[in-house]
């Protein structure tokens, strides 16, 4: 049985394990209002295979998949004052291969402001895209938001500090994690040498996967059960926590569940 409940750290993901207690601390704080408002529309033309990576600090996420090689995104600034607004930029890098979106908020005036806001004026930015459904989604990062993603077929990584993660009608490699926050996924193929890792500090996770799904599995809980019932595969009870290791299927994928305090629960869709 694996006893080992560390979540590793990759060198291609933003630290957000060291943001969570400051991001927590400041970002969550009932003192941050918006007031202002702006919307922005912009439009894309990416070939087959193209990828896109989104870097957001407060705010939302939402990316659905659609026909053709069209990138549609409608971009929501919000402040408490005209001035904070106006000082919110959108960076993007784009050519016929990949989309690079950041987020760059202004910075506060002052420690007590900071302390309370965490930026000017309680600056956010939302963001809803419509992709080609077959595009790569790499790092799409929210520090303060949720991630949905519904109906991308292609490779996604996505993480959040504070948020929950969410995705449906996935069928490809999967690394979605987040510091407090649940995670959701729904996936519509997996099998195939696909890898899938889902990691989470404070939350629950559920997966729910086709029946006909093959992988070699390792999945790992200090605070919470593991249910993967549907698939005939039972966690064992260590001093510390619970883990399972398995094989449902022809077991041609890599799985990997990890989660410190919540449940974890896989079913059959």
């Amino acid at each position: 049985m694996n006893q080992n409940i560390a979540l590793p750290s990759r060198a291609n993901r933003t630290p957000f394990y060291a943001l969570a207690a400051l991001a927590g601390g400041l970002m969550l704080s009932p003192f941050a209002y918006a007031d202002v408002t702006a919307e922005e529309r912009m439009s894309f033309t990416l070939r087959d295979g193209a990828r896109i990576s989104l870097s957001n600090v407060n705010g939302n996420v939402l990316i659905e998949g659609s026909d053709g090689q069209a990138v549609e995104m409608l971009v929501l600034k919000k402040a408490g004052s005209q001035e904070a607004l106006d000082e919110i930029e959108i960076e993007i890098d784009e050519s016929a291969g990949k989309l690079d979106i950041e987020t760059r908020l202004p910075k506060s005036k002052g420690m007590l402001k900071s302390f309370f806001s965490g930026d000017a004026d309680g600056a956010s930015v939302e963001y809803s895209l419509s992709v080609p459904q077959g595009v790569e989604l790499r790092d799409i990062v929210s520090v303060n938001g949720e991630i949905e993603i519904i109906g991308v077929r292609g490779n996604i990584e996505a993480s959040t500090v504070n948020g929950a993660i969410s995705l449906e009608g996935a069928s490809g490699d999967l690394e979605l994690a987040t510091v407090n926050g649940a995670i959701r996924a729904s996936m519509d193929a997996l099998g195939a040498s696909q890898d899938v890792d889902l990691e989470s500090v404070n939350g629950g996770i559920r997966l729910d996967l086709p029946a006909d799904s093959g992988a070699r599995v390792d999945a790992n809980t200090v605070n919470g059960g593991i249910g993967f019932s549907d698939f005939g595969l039972r966690a064992d009870k260590g001093l510390v926590g619970r883990s399972l290791s398995g094989v449902i299927g022809d077991g041609s994928a890599n799985l990997n569940i990890n989660t410190v305090n919540g449940a974890i629960n896989v079913s059959k869709h």
